[in-house]
């Protein structure tokens, strides 16, 4: 492009004008426009690639954490090359936690609290290939601890129970060494193993009354992990009659309770109805859904954890009807893309690119 200089000779402009004028036009001629482009969709890999690698090094920064409890046995595991279908179940918890806090943040009036009922020991030790691959990750309530812990305003506290009380010495242990390390920015409360076993039932309907006399507008977030069927329909029902305010996350063991179906006694403590022995898998997570939507718990989505066989289980994310919940949103879209097609088989492959032992395809393109 050849930039000719403007004639001003018969110009009444003066010559400090003309220069600037002709500054201007220069600039524009010589430089290109870039529009503003919109950053790019990672794909369904990297994005679990790179929450892999967040598990990852959270472990490892985890186990460097000084009195921070290591013994192999106070971890959740499974016997070689079972169970990891658990990063995405954490995933899941991590992704609608994380946007819980940013809505409700916004709301320097609201407190948020934290109640698991069920937690085990906040710590996850998976292997496979004869115990050569380890992946060490937080369970669920040091997962949603780390997340409150980058937020400008987190989770106010924590009631965190374990039913056994040598497993909730642990996870005691675990938020002690968490918070020291923290600088003391947790508000954590988990009762001591000296008081022996504590029914969860009980002690969530004491931890919902001490919150609402404590808080002027308490919100709560509650993951339930009812593998055993520990938390019957009854003690839903006080939950959401002592405090409206709140959303559950409910672990439905869809293969675990299909082998519980004979047990009526159980089934109707935890579904709080009667249920035909011979009722299908899909059937009674149907009604299980419907009686959760009567007592006010009108929003439910589900996200399907799978195994590399039959096993599955299905998080259950509710909230009450009269609400934006804009994380709730984010479920459904998880569930239609991110997870679509997700399995402990797909995970072990994410983890193995992950650590690098091999490449994802679109690398072998270059």
């Amino acid at each position: 492009m050849i930039i000719r200089p403007l004639n001003y000779e018969n110009s009444k402009w003066s010559s400090s004008l003309k220069r600037a004028v002709e500054f201007i036009l220069l600039i524009k001629m010589t430089t290109s426009y870039n529009a503003p482009t919109k950053r790019k969709k990672s794909s369904d890999q990297e994005y679990h690639v790179t929450n892999m690698r967040r598990f990852i090094n959270e472990g490892k920064s985890l186990m460097k954490i000084p009195n921070f409890p290591k013994n192999n046995k106070f971890f959740y595991q499974r016997p070689d090359g079972k169970g990891w279908w658990m990063p995405i179940k954490q995933l899941a918890i991590r992704s609608y936690s994380n946007l819980y806090l940013k809505i409700l943040q916004k709301q320097e009036f609201i407190d948020t609290c934290f109640i698991d009922p069920l937690s085990n020991y906040g710590m996850i030790k998976l292997t496979k290939n004869n115990g050569k691959d380890v992946l060490i990750m937080p369970g669920t309530s040091i997962n949603v601890a780390l997340i409150s812990l980058k937020k400008k305003k987190g989770f106010s506290a924590y009631f965190i129970n374990d039913i056994d009380p040598e497993i909730r010495g642990v996870i005691k242990s675990r938020f002690e060494t968490l918070n020291q390390f923290y600088n003391n920015s947790l508000q954590f409360n988990i009762e001591p193993p000296d008081k022996g076993k504590i029914d969860s039932n009980e002690w969530v309907i004491n931890v919902l009354n001490n919150i609402t006399e404590k808080y002027d507008c308490p919100n709560y977030l509650m993951v339930i992990d009812n593998q055993g069927m520990d938390i019957g329909y009854k003690t839903i029902k006080k939950i959401r009659e002592c405090h409206e305010y709140g959303d559950l996350i409910i672990t439905f063991h869809d293969s675990a309770f299909s082998r519980s179906m004979h047990n009526q006694e159980k089934n109707k403590f935890f579904y709080g109805c009667e249920i035909d022995k011979y009722t299908g898998i899909q059937a009674r997570r149907s009604i299980y859904i419907k009686q959760l939507k009567s007592i006010g718990f009108g929003r439910v989505e589900e996200i399907s954890v799978r195994s590399e066989g039959n096993f599955f289980y299905t998080l259950l994310f509710c909230c009450r009807e009269n609400v934006g919940a804009e994380w709730l949103k984010s479920i459904k879209y998880l569930r239609e893309t991110r997870f679509k097609y997700c399995n402990a088989k797909f995970m072990k492959h994410i983890f193995d690119i992950a650590v690098r032992r091999i490449k994802p395809l679109n690398e072998f393109c270059y």
